[in-house]
């Protein structure tokens, strides 16, 4: 990914994601529509009884919208991979201090507190590595 700066905007990605080739510019599309943009269509969003206490049988409510290369989902929240704006990162800072503290971030915790718009690409554009997680309907092994 090259550095969004030049957009008055950040990314942040954790060290352990791969990410399918235009993800950047399918990113600037979801900046367009959201506040927090993430390109990983995480499998919990999909679980009948998985960690998300707000993801029921199976789905969770959302409305979905449509960016010129891929649809996008309104999501309660995802990983510490996401970007947003410069700006939006400063209004929400204590959000981000106070969810961060430790060695490991609470991104869940984190995203119930903000009151924003975040989204998720649908299919996904970036995957976590761990193989439970990855993103569905997208062929990682040919990567």
């Amino acid at each position: 990914m090259d550095n969004l700066k030049d957009r008055h905007s950040f990314y942040m990605v954790e060290d352990d994601y791969l990410h399918l080739p235009g993800a950047r510019s399918v990113l600037r599309e979801g900046l367009k529509i959201g506040e927090y943009v993430t390109l990983y269509d995480h499998p919990d969003k999909y679980m009948k009884a998985g960690p998300n206490p707000h993801v029921i049988n199976g789905a969770e409510k959302s409305q979905v919208f449509l960016s010129k290369s891929c649809h996008w989902k309104q999501t309660n929240s995802t990983t510490m991979t996401w970007a947003t704006r410069v700006e939006t990162l400063k209004q929400d800072r204590e959000v981000w201090w106070a969810n961060s503290e430790e060695k490991a971030a609470y991104d869940f915790e984190a995203f119930m507190s903000l009151d924003r718009l975040t989204i998720s690409s649908i299919p996904g554009w970036s995957t976590h590595c761990e193989t439970q997680w990855l993103t569905p309907l997208q062929d990682w092994k040919a990567l």
